[in-house]
């Protein structure tokens, strides 16, 4: 599958907005498993009515899967450790407009339209790619572009982690995950480009958690959400300032 090219390829939708993209890999030991950041509270019910269909896309970012110990949070890691035997599936699909799973930094490729948004910000813990994969997603939606998921498969085996330490600095992100996804959902794109979608997104993003009071947004999650937000608009000043013609650049640097 050649990124930014169109081509057949299956896609998933789910009525609920998630689909966990591990049901399609096969644990040794049978286990039900989820891939890191998933949203916990969508995990509780299982979804029945997907739907599958075949069309033309184009492909911007391709997530390949795991053999050995899967990209897992650090909680099911200290509960029921997975081994992944299996990828099910002889092929790539995509998740459909509007149905969210999260792809990390580890066997993905992504196309160069993307880089312009594509930044992993510093000191937010291990939601740092989870959460720039949601706003990738987000972005590819309103363009039309798709994520895949599958192959090439690769077999991970981890070093050492303290996974109590993980589960620490997965905290806020673990919590703030099923709000982060509803707010980015809410924020209206209009423009045309990655990058132009991206700063509309995080000034859209930005208006809407202003509005929050503190019982809806605690001050410990704001300063984690607007941390995301600035750091994402610093990527995006920089990305500007060598890519656009002056004029243009001194408008959208407007942050």
């Amino acid at each position: 599958m050649a990124l930014g090219s169109e081509t057949e390829t299956e896609t998933v939708s789910s009525p609920t907005g998630w689909y966990n993209i591990c049901e399609d890999l096969e644990d040794r030991h049978g286990r039900k498993f989820y891939p890191r950041g998933y949203s916990w509270s969508d995990r509780i019910d299982e979804v029945k009515d997907i739907t599958r269909q075949t069309k033309k896309i184009r492909t911007v970012v391709n997530a390949g899967f795991w053999l050995g110990d899967p990209d897992i949070d650090a909680v099911t890691r200290l509960a029921a450790p997975i081994d992944v035997i299996k990828y099910k599936k002889d092929y790539n699909y995509a998740l459909e407009k509007e149905t969210y799973s999260p792809f990390n930094s580890q066997n993905t490729a992504i196309h160069k339209s993307i880089v312009p948004i594509y930044f992993l910000v510093p000191d937010i813990g291990r939601f740092d790619d989870i959460w720039s994969s949601y706003i990738v997603e987000r972005i590819a939606w309103h363009m039309g572009d798709y994520i895949t998921y599958g192959q090439p498969l690769v077999k991970q085996i981890r070093n050492d982690h303290d996974y109590w330490v993980d589960a620490w600095v997965e905290e806020m992100g673990t919590k703030m995950t099923t709000k982060f996804c509803k707010w980015l959902r809410q924020v209206k794109l209009t423009k045309n480009t990655y990058l132009e979608c991206g700063i509309e997104l995080m000034n859209g993003l930005k208006t809407l958690i202003d509005n929050l009071d503190n019982d809806e947004l605690p001050v410990k999650q704001r300063a984690y959400i607007n941390h995301v937000i600035d750091g994402h608009r610093i990527w995006f000043e920089t990305i500007a300032n060598i890519n656009t013609p002056s004029a243009y650049r001194e408008k959208i640097c407007t942050l």
